[in-house]
């Protein structure tokens, strides 16, 4: 693996892990306070450090990279990045997250038991409703994938808006919907053409700004700006 694709894996990576990462520990948490109706809310903080401090937040970063690296190899993607976003569910599905996070749960809880850190009631609780915690983090995390798909056709939308006021030399159309493009695409799953697309849009962009507004771009800027992807 080169210098490149080792930063774009970084990214894709980084992504996961800090978008669906936090899903899956706030699904979590809201899943404990469910199971413990009872229990005040600083011992339900107190029980969601605990998790954290032996090192829940790790392992589940962890168990994402490896569900990407083995849903990939089992459907065939060799990209950082996807053609749309059924493909990343697929990948996440083919890539057992949901089996690993329930590994995690099991391998934490039993730390936590053989150190003595929290009652036995509260950890048999838990591990008792580990499945309603896991169905609580599927449902999260396709609600995200929803968020994802309707954030995507926002983009795709927001990158033909550009170009229609690129191709009028509109540059307060393009500046308008350039700024919505940039708000949508650093939290949004890496899909191939679309990113692409919108990459190129924020380099023309930058160019032509940067050059008090000319639009008097070359045929070789133009490829540049699609070469800084």
């Amino acid at each position: 693996m080169d210098l490149v694709e080792s930063i774009s894996l970084n990214k894709e990576n980084n992504f996961f892990e800090s978008t669906f990462g936090k899903i899956i520990n706030n699904s979590i948490e809201m899943g404990i306070r469910a199971l413990l109706p009872d229990y005040i809310e600083n011992d339900v903080i107190n029980i969601k450090n605990t998790l954290i401090n032996q090192g829940i937040g790790e392992a589940i970063k962890e168990t994402i990279n490896t569900a990407i690296s083995l849903g990939k190899s089992a459907i065939g993607v060799i990209s950082e990045n996807y053609e749309n976003i059924e493909q990343a569910e697929t990948v996440l599905e083919k890539g057992d997250l949901i089996n690993g996070i329930s590994n995690v749960l099991d391998n934490v809880l039993e730390k936590i038991g053989e150190k003595n850190i929290l009652p036995e009631k509260i950890i048999n609780i838990i591990r008792n409703g580990k499945e309603s915690l896991l169905n609580g983090v599927t449902k999260d995390i396709k609600k995200e994938f929803n968020i994802q798909n309707e954030n995507i056709t926002k983009l795709d939308n927001y990158n033909k808006k550009w170009r229609q006021a690129y191709e009028k030399q509109d540059f307060n159309g393009m500046e308008k919907n350039i700024k919505k493009i940039n708000k949508l695409i650093e939290n949004i799953i890496p899909i191939e053409n679309i990113i692409k697309e919108s990459r190129t849009i924020e380099n023309l962009h930058s160019l032509i700004k940067n050059n008090g507004q000319n639009f008097n771009i070359s045929l070789e800027e133009e490829e540049i700006s699609k070469l800084l992807n």
